[in-house]
């Protein structure tokens, strides 16, 4: 790793080896929770789309920056969020009812793409995955927290989570209790 970085394009030789990392531990969660087996040559290639994505976001904003020209689409947005953050964390959960077997994965980058922390939590006893999706981001609050993280950004592919992030919560189910404690913990970054 340190001599990539000082090699012509080291930093993407980098940002495609933790991507490709990524996607194998995701693959691994569908083997060991769903006994849904991806080939590698799926989880090659759905790495290879996904740092290409995030390559072409990169450039993107790059370019919006010199034309001083604002996002003009989700796209365009998100990749603005991740320049306005020093740090961006993404998490993912996966899980097996049948077993009641769960876990949650983090990776936590520097907005330079730089990889800073990597998590995997397993998590016995789950009900649902938007559950431990929410878990995985509570999880990811508390890890800022305890390295004294600001300007945090985190990325979640559950949308289920964010709706109710974003519209909150009046009950007292479990789903209810982490949303209110993610939206206290957030309050804390």
């Amino acid at each position: 790793m340190q001599e990539a970085r000082s090699r012509n394009d080291g930093i993407k030789h980098i940002e495609i080896t933790t991507n490709f990392l990524w996607q194998i531990w995701k693959a691994r969660n569908e083997w060991c929770f769903n006994q849904e087996l991806k080939e590698g040559h799926q989880v090659s290639k759905k790495a290879v789309e996904e740092w290409m994505e995030y390559d072409e976001a990169i450039r993107d904003v790059k370019m919006a920056n010199e034309e001083n020209s604002q996002p003009e689409n989700k796209h365009r947005m998100l990749v603005g969020l991740m320049e306005q953050h020093s740090n961006i964390m993404y998490t993912d959960a996966g899980m097996n009812q049948g077993k009641a077997k769960a876990g949650v994965g983090i990776i936590t980058k520097a907005n330079n793409g730089r990889i800073l922390v990597t998590l995997s939590i397993p998590h016995p006893g789950a009900k649902d995955t938007a559950e431990m999706e929410a878990i995985a981001i509570r999880t990811a609050l508390g890890k800022a927290i305890e390295e004294n993280m600001a300007s945090l950004l985190i990325l979640s592919d559950c949308k289920a989570v964010v709706n109710r992030l974003n519209t909150g919560c009046q009950g007292l189910t479990s789903m209810d209790m982490l949303i209110k404690d993610i939206r206290q913990l957030s309050q804390s970054c």
